[in-house]
């Protein structure tokens, strides 16, 4: 029983005395309409009305069970909440309230009665005389406006809790992981990596500190881990989950430091990151997040250390995890690191999208909408490289970009709006073709942030834009001033689906045949071995790009033969494949090869192929 101060029995407007302990175990009531319910309730005045509903949700919490008041928690909460007053089973009922709506993801609901609950809390006692209630509460609170993104509000709480001394590492571990993710979220990139090896050096779970030393220690370490901590699928069904506080807190900050660090482009932190998150799921089980860390432990092998087949393998033991896991919060983020990063680049690029769509709506599900937006970032590239036709694409960008905004999460944003830019720019809406600049995007603005991201995703797109307007000057000049392939490879792995090599490549050999310039060949040269590499490692995607560049070297080399073979196979792959946008591709450079070659009734043929493959796409 609650010690409530509500009389023995409540008085209704009727005038008709209910004993509530009769009333609730043994009878129920209900009103035959709403109109009767309606005239009931306009009897009495709004301040009678609210105290007549704190006096039934009172009865009720005195009352009922602990199951039947968790049953129907947000009625109690709700009406408990029509009265005022400091009380500290009210803030203990809100915080019930709070956890509850939380499961649910409920947000706005968790952010309401955290509120309440610390209302109901005496405001200079409350630390000192409530400070378990108190810490759940303002963690709570914390974590619900960071996930409806309200990051001012978030740090609000977060603040709160981190200047309690009497706080120990693992009960501030909770604002712990949202800071991390608001500095993540809003580019303080520097700052989020920082906070995340000090907390995590809190709780006893040390990195490097010093570059050199983690460049030294990142292969071995890679390489023990994949020999020695890579569990089986065998291995995986006797696991139990991880049940240790501790260990549970560290792997959750291991994955915020990941995030971090891949977005900083720190690789060899990322990399140790990953395998002490593998290391520790070997020795104390299965966590909730534990198929996304096999998908970026699958994406470090693949795209850095090569081992294509044994990536394959442990992202699809992720997909496995991910299913015997008991919660699906963290479904969202294993399907983007496990479908994008890695299955994707030896599935059909296609098949990436419905895919990446069930992880957007489980993320929405669920109440994760980060990880569901990550994955729409994923779904837009995916789209746009596979070929999908552009006003469906435009009218995507539109639904989601606007979902992003609202939800302000900027770091998505800062990923998909080039994308939805780029659209533009092909639908003939911006002022400068070669230029990401308009409604959606603004190159120069994002160049000049100082965001890393934004740095490595600009000059991608911008080559995609100098290949489909005919710019290869432009293009090819963008490869050099950038870095080449070796950008490519250092940015974001395994981001992109592989499908920028293909712009850079061509431009790079386009400037190659017309100056005969060896700083372009050398480009053209390494991006071309790039796609045998990765052909030859099944990767079905780069095929027809394989073939294009293919017809460029035999240009380059004066093998006109085996360039037009080249050509005409890859504008059949091509089509074949739904890449339409590259079929015009092949087939404008097939029409410019019979030009170079004295055939122009050929070349016009072809050029009108291209024109009409762009048009469809």
């Amino acid at each position: 029983m609650r010690d409530f101060d509500v009389a023995e029995s409540t008085k209704f407007p009727s005038g008709v005395e209910v004993s509530p302990r009769n009333s609730l175990s043994a009878t129920s009531f209900r009103f035959v309409h709403d109109k009767i319910q309606e005239a009931v309730l306009s009897l009495e005045s709004e301040k009678e009305l609210l105290l007549l509903k704190h006096q039934v949700g009172a009865t009720l919490l005195k009352e009922l069970s602990d199951e039947e008041v968790e049953q129907m928690i947000f009625v109690v909460a709700n009406l408990v909440n029509c009265g005022s007053g400091n009380h500290t089973l009210a803030a203990e009922l809100n915080l019930r309230a709070a956890v509850k709506a939380k499961s649910v993801a409920a947000y706005s609901n968790v952010i309401g009665f955290v509120k309440k609950g610390i209302n109901n809390l005496p405001k200079k006692e409350m630390w000192s005389s409530h400070f378990e209630l108190s810490l759940h509460l303002h963690s709570l609170g914390a974590y619900a406006e960071h996930a409806l993104g309200n990051s001012k509000e978030a740090m609000r709480y977060c603040k709160a809790v981190l200047k309690q001394d009497k706080a120990t590492p693992l009960q501030k571990c909770e604002v712990f992981k949202v800071q991390i993710e608001i500095l993540t979220n809003e580019k303080s990139l520097p700052d989020a990596l920082d906070m995340s090896l000090k907390y995590l050096e809190l709780l006893g779970c040390e990195f490097p500190k010093r570059k050199v030393l983690r460049k030294r220690q990142a292969g071995p370490y890679m390489q023990e881990t994949r020999s020695k901590y890579t569990p089986s699928l065998k291995d995986v069904k006797t696991m139990k989950m991880m049940s240790d506080p501790v260990t549970l807190q560290v792997v959750q900050l291991i994955d915020k430091l990941g995030t971090a660090a891949f977005l900083a482009e720190d690789l060899d932190l990322y990399i140790l990151v990953r395998c002490r998150f593998i290391r520790l799921v070997y020795k104390y089980g299965l966590t909730n997040d534990t198929g996304a860390a096999f998908g970026s432990f699958a994406n470090v092998l693949m795209h850095t250390y090569g081992y294509f087949d044994a990536a394959v393998e442990l992202a699809e033991l992720g997909l496995v995890i991910q299913d015997m896991l008991p919660s699906e919060f963290y479904k969202a983020r294993t399907v983007m690191t496990v479908h994008s990063h890695v299955l994707s680049w030896v599935n059909p690029l296609q098949s990436t999208l419905r895919l990446l769509m069930e992880g957007y709506e489980s993320g929405m599900r669920v109440g994760n909408t980060i990880s569901g937006m990550v994955c729409v970032v994923g779904y837009l590239y995916a789209a746009f490289a596979s070929g999908m036709v552009l006003p469906m694409l435009e009218e995507d960008c539109r639904i989601y970009l606007a979902q992003m905004k609202r939800f302000n999460i900027q770091l998505s944003l800062d990923f998909a709006q080039p994308v939805g830019q780029l659209v533009e720019n092909l639908r003939g809406r911006s002022k400068n073709t070669v230029v990401l600049t308009g409604d959606v995007f603004d190159e120069q603005v994002a160049m000049s942030s100082g965001k890393t991201h934004l740095l490595g995703m600009v000059p991608r797109f911008k080559c995609y834009i100098c290949v489909y307007f005919r710019e290869f000057e432009t293009g090819a000049n963008l490869v050099q001033d950038v870095g080449g392939y070796g950008f490519l490879k250092n940015h974001f792995r395994g981001v992109g689906y592989g499908c920028d090599y293909f712009p850079f490549g061509l431009c790079s050999f386009v400037m190659a045949r017309r100056t005969n310039k060896n700083k372009y060949k050398h480009e053209a040269n390494l991006i071309r071995a790039e796609l045998q590499h990765l052909v030859k490692n099944k990767c079905i995607n780069f095929i027809h790009m394989l073939s294009i560049l293919d017809g460029e070297y035999f240009a380059m080399i004066g093998k006109p033969k085996l360039a037009r073979e080249s050509y005409e196979r890859a504008v059949i792959e091509a089509v074949r494949a739904g890449y339409l946008q590259n079929a015009g591709v092949a087939s404008s450079r097939l029409s410019d090869f019979f030009l170079e070659h004295g055939d122009p009734s050929e070349a016009k043929y072809r050029w009108e192929q291209s024109i009409k493959y762009y048009q469809d796409w």
